[in-house]
């Protein structure tokens, strides 16, 4: 966990990264807005954060402000005296519909149709958690002491605002853990368990002084930026993530898969750029990872993407080709060498890499989908329809975005959340447990 930035609500100034070893100096007005901006990284795990169950479990974040007395002057997250959790908390959870679109609250998942919202870090990414509050108001005695703020006084240092963050987890929501347990008479208190932290000081006045430990102290700067481009890629916040892995390639320049990311960044930008600009800032970054190492398969891999995109047809499929060869077990290698084969018309190249995807996962719907024209195309017609049954098969319920839309335009409270780059403050919207009429039946 780290609080990596500062983002001035007035002008929309950035201030990164909070805690750099070498300090940092901003200047923020007592009373203007700011939004703090949290990274959550799940690391040295082989699963996502939380795991499933998340319609059960329970995991949010925790971020808290205090002034200079000690006194809280926002707080997200906190925890009722009934246990409950607050019901506008940055949540790590998992919201299943039944097919009249009411959220199932009792796990009942034989009734389900399709995830409303889930919201999850998975294995080695990020989350970047927002949090809007205002700058307390000067005391009188910092007032006095403003004169000297340019000394980094200890004085200052101490009377200086807190941020703290956590990531607490709970085994099973509360509301599920009483509705059981009330059955039996009985109650319990689940247990919270706090799975990271971060905290950071910075003083109030005409210049703010950021302290130098706390938050991200220990992790390498150009990490930091990574993580925090992870973050923001996962948002769809393009042109930002390949900003921060362009600050993190500079601290470590011979890292060439900070170029492949920030190149990836760039790509999936092209399609709001008709004029493939992105593209042609992704090929360059892709050269230069592949200077440093020309057998990086990564690199390889999207410069073969790229190529293909700038009609390259054949030296895109001759690279994806060698890549498959050495990842046999990678399926989305062997589903871009296929929609390679069929831009160049080698049909039968193509259908062999899609059957090459299915052993590697067998309900991979979109193979079925592209495989039956493929082998109507040879004439194998029971082939044919027994992809396309088994595409119809494993595909998504076409029906599901519709029960899902009903369930947002009848509980708009969610409507913000679901947004990746959404922004925590006083006025956030509150998001009860659904029961009793509002969700489905417990049986």
């Amino acid at each position: 966990m780290d609080i990596f930035a500062l983002r001035r609500d007035s002008a929309g100034e950035v201030i990164a990264p909070l805690n750099r070893d070498s300090g940092i100096q901003i200047s923020l007005a007592p009373g203007e807005g700011v939004t703090a901006e949290v990274v959550i990284s799940n690391r040295n795990a082989a699963h996502s954060f939380p795991p499933e169950v998340r319609d059960l479990y329970e995991a949010w974040v925790e971020f808290q402000v205090f002034d200079a007395s000690g006194k809280a002057i926002f707080h997200s997250g906190y925890v009722k005296p009934d246990g409950m959790l607050d019901e506008s908390a940055h949540v790590y959870k998992q919201i299943i519909l039944d097919e009249q679109g009411r959220q199932i609250t009792r796990h009942q998942i034989w009734t389900t149709n399709i995830k409303a919202y889930d919201n999850t870090i998975n294995a080695g990414r990020s989350d970047v958690v927002r949090f809007r509050f205002k700058v307390p108001e000067l005391s009188n005695g910092l007032m006095a002491r403003r004169g000297v703020a340019s000394k980094f006084s200890r004085s200052l240092v101490q009377s200086a605002i807190t941020l703290r963050a956590r990531v607490n987890y709970r085994r099973l929501n509360q509301e599920y853990i009483d509705y059981v347990l009330n059955r039996q008479k009985r109650s319990l208190k689940i247990p919270i368990v706090q799975m990271a932290e971060a905290e950071t000081k910075l003083a109030v006045g005409g210049l703010v002084v950021i302290n130098r430990s706390g938050s991200g102290s220990g992790t390498p700067e150009w990490k930091r930026w990574n993580d925090y481009g992870i973050g923001l890629l996962e948002q769809a916040q393009y042109g930002a993530a390949a900003e921060a892995f362009r600050r993190a390639s500079a601290i470590v320049p011979t890292d060439p898969n900070l170029l492949v990311n920030a190149a990836i960044a760039e790509m999936q930008t092209e399609r709001f750029a008709p004029e493939r600009e992105q593209f042609r800032k992704a090929a360059l970054l892709l050269d230069a990872a592949l200077r440093i190492d020309p057998q990086r398969a990564r690199a390889r891999y999207y410069r073969a993407l790229v190529w293909r995109a700038d009609d390259k047809f054949r030296e895109a499929a001759e690279e994806l080709k060698q890549i498959a060869g050495d990842y046999p077990r990678d399926r989305e290698v062997q589903r871009q060498l296929a929609h390679t084969f069929w831009a160049l018309g080698r049909l039968a190249e193509a259908r062999t890499a899609l059957e090459a995807v299915l052993k590697i996962d067998p309900t991979d719907f979109l193979a079925y989908q592209s495989l039956s024209p493929l082998y109507l195309s040879e004439g194998r017609k029971a082939e044919a329809a027994r992809a396309n049954a088994l595409y119809l098969l494993w595909r998504d319920d076409p029906r599901a975005d519709a029960i899902a839309a009903r369930f947002y335009v009848a509980h708009p409270e969610w409507s913000d959340e679901r947004i990746g780059s959404h922004t925590h403050d006083q006025r956030s919207s509150r998001r009860p447990v659904l029961i009793g009429q509002h969700a489905s039946p417990d049986k």
